[in-house]
């Protein structure tokens, strides 16, 4: 039977040799949805998935691609989105106001420096 101090060393170097520490952790929260919504998510996933793995990649999946119409949006000039926002307004009911203020803009920005110049 090992002494007392044989014990106490063995110990320490069993923490010693401990997992290392991951540098990005695993934070558990919760949230709350409708049942409806679970139940069709609970449908997706096979017996053995793995629901949060799940979860984690779809809000990846949002980020991405939110911040993919980021990067489009801040790629497209001024004079592009309001030529877009004005074919719009012809297609769709806005109203007299609106549509004016549209073109307004529009011709106002034909006479500014794209920001790239």
């Amino acid at each position: 039977m090992p002494s007392n101090l044989q014990f106490r060393l063995s110990l320490r170097e069993v923490s010693v040799m401990g997992r290392k520490r991951v540098s990005n952790p695993r934070i558990s929260f919760s949230i709350s949805v409708d049942k409806i919504l679970l139940d069709k998510l609970n449908h997706r996933l096979s017996y053995n998935a793995s629901r949060s793995r799940w979860i984690a990649d779809a809000i990846r999946a949002k980020i991405a691609d939110d911040q993919l119409g980021l990067d489009l949006i801040e790629k497209i000039s001024t004079q592009d989105l309001l030529s877009e926002l004005q074919f719009r307004s012809t297609n769709l009911p806005f109203t007299k106001v609106q549509r004016a203020a549209i073109n307004e803009m529009f011709s106002i920005a034909r006479n500014l420096p794209e920001s790239g110049e």
